[in-house]
């Protein structure tokens, strides 16, 4: 029987993404999903999308993540201005 995990709804937080890692580390997945909203969040965007991309996950682009890429400035919220101030144009694309 194959194992799946599930991660969604990081949101720059590096830590706890850490955490699951740490804890993923100790278990017996196959296979590890992203639903995304990866950046998101006044902590470590740019942080957490060097260390997302340095993992082998099939990622979805969540709504935030389609935001803070797509959105003009005016329409961004606090928390994913601050996202997309911390990535470069490359990223957001």
């Amino acid at each position: 029987m194959r194992r799946l995990a599930v991660v969604a709804d990081i949101h720059g937080n590096l830590q706890a993404l850490d955490a699951v890692l740490a804890d993923l580390g100790n278990q017996s997945c196959d296979r590890v999903i992203n639903l995304g909203d990866c950046v998101s969040g006044p902590l470590w965007p740019r942080e957490t999308l060097d260390r997302l991309r340095e993992l082998d996950w099939a990622t979805v682009r969540g709504n935030h993540d389609r935001w803070v890429g797509t959105l003009p400035r005016a329409e961004l919220t606090d928390s994913d201005l601050f996202a997309s101030d911390a990535l470069d144009d490359e990223v957001r694309r």
